[in-house]
């Protein structure tokens, strides 16, 4: 169990990794502001990077990492 949460603790960060990169990367190519309807596109596909990656991911990490916490006689 501690390997497998391990594994997904990992993988939760690199996901969480790939999308704070992405983002970044949409921010810098973003376009500038010549429209209202160009803004909203642009603001709207970081939006959907955010809902379908980096809260997931952040979700991930989080209950990964308490569980791991919580599965260790350590603590």
């Amino acid at each position: 169990m501690r390997k497998f949460l391990k594994f997904l603790h990992s993988l939760g960060g690199i996901g969480l990794t790939g999308a704070l990169v992405v983002q970044l990367l949409m921010l810098q190519n973003m376009p500038a502001v010549e429209t209202l309807e160009a803004y909203a596109t642009a603001r709207g596909q970081m939006g959907l990077v955010a809902k379908w990656l980096l809260f997931p991911s952040l979700a991930v990490v989080l209950v990964s990492g308490l569980l791991s916490m919580a599965w260790t006689d350590a603590f």
